[in-house]
């Protein structure tokens, strides 16, 4: 049912309005960005008023940040302590950056707090076809099927909210309503009687490396307290691609147009 609802027209907006485009990064992610930003300003229904990268200290990025007209921000500007001395690492896996660019989509608002909606984006998706996150001014929640338990367990120990929704919002992009995100960070300092930062690297399960997950959080949490219309869930149709398919993304193939979104995992690397 779902790859024959993909080739149905999209609702979204042509005009989906301003947006505040915040994206981390990490010195690995610069070939993956290369082949993803042209994707996000060409398809993207939105006017960008300012693009945000929040990294490590590096040059290079700050080069890039520069030739794409982003601001870069140090993100050692932007964590606070507990989040740059936390040390979290599984079976050799390094996940320190992976929670800190967690983090920093939840810090948004502290960077750009005149704004009301930060829209984020992971670099290793993008837009494959025209996309809005609102439509008829409400924004839309883009869902996926990756149903992860412990996603669902943290969110549980954070808010004291059950898992409400039967959808998966690891969709690696999303739209954050301040308003919504301050209610989110209330609930967990009400339910943990902790700051929600501190509540989260308390709360973390160290033995997984799928311990926490924003969009899973923040998603599920708006799409169960939001008044009914006016949050909208469409499924994100996307399509995971290899490192041998990254190239002249904006010739798509033809049959492509029934995505919405593409992925370039690292694990995907041939």
């Amino acid at each position: 049912m779902t790859y024959v609802a993909a080739w149905l027209p999209r609702s979204t907006d042509k005009d989906g309005g301003p947006v505040v485009l915040l994206t981390p990064m990490a010195p690995k992610d610069l070939e993956t960005a290369a082949t993803t930003f042209p994707l996000i300003r060409k398809n993207l229904n939105h006017t960008i008023t300012r693009w945000l990268i929040v990294a490590p200290e590096n040059e290079d990025i700050r080069k890039f940040a520069e030739t794409w007209g982003a601001e870069y921000i140090d993100e050692n500007d932007v964590l606070p302590q507990i989040a740059k001395d936390d040390e979290f690492v599984l079976n050799g896996r390094n996940r320190n950056g992976w929670m800190r660019q967690q983090i920093i989509k939840l810090l948004a608002f502290n960077l750009v707090p005149e704004a009301e909606s930060i829209l984020i984006f992971d670099t290793d998706t993008a837009p494959i076809n025209p996309v809005s996150f609102r439509k008829n001014g409400n924004p839309i929640l883009f869902s996926s099927n990756e149903f992860i338990c412990s996603y669902h367990k943290m969110a549980t120990v954070l808010t004291g909210l059950p898992r409400q929704s039967r959808y998966s919002f690891v969709a690696h992009c999303m739209m954050f309503e301040k308003h919504w995100l301050e209610k989110l960070q209330h609930k967990i300092e009400q339910h943990t009687g902790l700051p929600w930062i501190e509540a989260i690297y308390k709360n973390l399960d160290k033995t997984t490396d799928a311990a926490f997950s924003e969009y899973e959080l923040y998603g599920d949490f708006v799409y169960q307290m939001a008044d009914k219309g006016k949050v909208k869930r469409e499924y994100w149709h996307n399509r995971k691609i290899k490192k041998s398919e990254q190239e002249n993304l904006l010739d798509r193939p033809w049959h492509w147009k029934r995505h919405t979104f593409i992925s370039h995992h690292t694990h995907l690397t041939n």
